[in-house]
């Protein structure tokens, strides 16, 4: 009985996209919801509101993920606290997404190749961690057979804690305006989610912003 729609619409776009948006809402008879980041959360009088029932604010990925080598792209707490700085009501129900995905960038030659789906426990057999979530490969490894690390090829894995996951959701409780039944997402839950969290840890991250 829903639709969710799933677009990092622009100040340029936004017309166009919301005309869609109530197309859809329109046609299908269904209730509609759309992602919504937190840039267009914090300026709606830029960036508009979506004509929905309700959006599920994506909380995390705040920073471009090759831009800033020693913060976490997927979660940093302090840039979450840059576009939640005042308790204002949004216009339409929010829900909240937060992440529990990891990911690491390989480098060689200080270049970025591609993102490999590797915890930083996958990685200990053939690595050392030379400074927080950076790791150098230290004997040459092929993965899956197509991904041939080299010694001295260098990994950033980004990985969410449990208590930062805690953090984000004491700032979100403190800073947003959340009214009846909150949904809360965790993106993206698979079996590497439960390899890295307890039952009780995901437990609490979808009850965390009860009153």
């Amino acid at each position: 009985n829903e639709l969710q729609i799933d677009c990092d619409w622009t100040k340029s776009t936004k017309d166009n996209y919301f005309y869609l948006l109530k197309k859809i809402k329109e046609l299908s008879g269904k209730k509609l919801s759309c992602t919504l980041r937190l840039y267009p959360y914090k300026y709606p009088d830029i960036m508009g509101v979506p004509p929905v029932d309700k959006a599920t604010l994506m909380c995390y990925n705040l920073i471009q993920p090759l831009s800033q080598q020693h913060k976490n792209s997927i979660l940093d707490i302090k840039e979450l606290e840059k576009y939640l700085t005042r308790k204002d009501k949004y216009p339409v129900h929010l829900d909240i997404a937060l992440p529990v995905f990891f990911w690491s960038q390989w480098y060689q030659n200080n270049q970025f190749v591609k993102l490999l789906d590797k915890s930083s426990t996958e990685l200990a057999d053939f690595t050392k961690q030379t400074e927080p979530m950076w790791y150098e490969v230290t004997e040459d490894t092929s993965l899956d057979y197509y991904n041939y690390l080299r010694v001295g090829d260098r990994i950033k894995c980004e990985e969410v804690s449990a208590e930062d996951i805690h953090k984000a959701l004491k700032l979100i409780k403190e800073k947003i305006v959340l009214e009846g039944t909150v949904t809360v997402t965790l993106f993206d839950l698979d079996q590497s989610s439960f390899n890295t969290y307890s039952a009780e840890e995901l437990h609490s991250f979808c009850s965390g912003l009860r009153r």
